[in-house]
């Protein structure tokens, strides 16, 4: 797929939808204009508890589709961890750990808790916690540690910016408090991937960005653990290291990501068509054009998506 999009030259976006979220956009711009220093630690979570009524939980639950609690639903939470710590920080060391279900829910067929540690290029230290079958509302946790300065979620520490502060300074806006898709900000996504088309930039996170995250969260071969314990992804000790330039050999099994990403590169190639038409056509409202661009992926992706879920 990475093959066919640089050949082809369209322009992707996976949908990592809480980039265009406004509390994550305000953290990320809080982290480059030096709230908090530079970060010393970032720390992500997915807490979900996914009860039986939840749409997903059917396909989710299961290893051929669900296949992990971080390819499941986690990834959202190592997208943003690798953002946060800047898409180009490389992580050179990381571990995880698994533990299955201890309730009494037989439907799953993997272990819904997964924990990663990792260590960035610059020495930065980050922390994911994927727990599905939580019992709690949703929760996704957003913790950042720097030299001059702390954000929690939509609460910010920062002598730089607040001289005197004596409290947290608490943001209004919209968290990422749900895990119903009708919350997230789909909107945000399809206008940025329209602009990156019309004014031929980038759109992170893009295909090449994806799958840096996914290098991360595909699991390599297990080595065979004692009953009664936590399994560790790892497939030379009980704690992998991956040094930089050397990634783990993943074993890429069918999951519905890659199905529906097959569905995106067509997609896109679709856009960069229509894109190439409204230059050589001469439309001049632009902000229409953007806006009708907008609405028309919205629906195919809403077309595409049906079709999926009813292959």
């Amino acid at each position: 797929m990475q093959s066919a999009v640089r050949e082809s030259g369209v322009k992707t976006v996976v949908s990592f939808v809480l980039h265009w979220n406004p509390s994550l956009q305000n953290t990320k711009h809080l982290i480059e204009r030096g709230a908090v220093g530079t970060p010393t630690y970032i720390e992500v979570d997915y807490w979900h508890g996914q009860q039986k009524w939840y749409p997903q939980y059917p396909w989710s639950v299961t290893k051929a589709q669900g296949g992990s609690s971080l390819l499941s639903a986690g990834c959202h939470a190592l997208d943003a961890l690798r953002w946060f710590a800047g898409n180009d920080n490389a992580i050179v060391e990381v571990s995880a750990l698994e533990a299955p279900h201890r309730g009494d829910n037989p439907d799953w067929e993997y272990a819904p808790s997964t924990l990663v540690i990792c260590k960035f290029a610059d020495g930065t230290l980050g922390k994911v916690a994927s727990i599905l079958d939580c019992v709690m509302p949703y929760q996704f946790n957003i913790d950042i540690i720097g030299t001059k300065g702390t954000i929690r979620d939509n609460r910010v520490w920062s002598p730089e910016l607040f001289p005197g502060q004596t409290d947290w300074a608490t943001i209004p806006t919209v968290l990422p408090n749900s895990g119903d898709v009708t919350h997230h900000p789909f909107n945000g996504q399809i206008e940025a991937l329209c602009a990156a088309i019309l004014d031929d930039v980038p759109c992170l996170p893009d295909l090449d960005d994806a799958i840096k995250t996914h290098e991360l969260l595909l699991p390599p071969t297990k080595v065979p653990q004692p009953e009664n314990r936590s399994n560790c992804l790892s497939n030379e000790a009980s704690h992998q290291k991956r040094k930089a330039g050397h990634p783990a050999l993943f074993r890429l099994g069918k999951c519905r990501a890659a199905r529906l990403s097959g569905c995106g590169v067509a997609m896109f190639a679709v856009f960069k068509f229509a894109a190439n038409a409204v230059r050589l056509e001469g439309f001049s409202n632009e902000a229409q054009v953007r806006k009708d661009m907008a609405c028309y992926v919205l629906r195919l992706t809403v077309t595409l998506s049906r079709t999926w879920q009813a292959t």
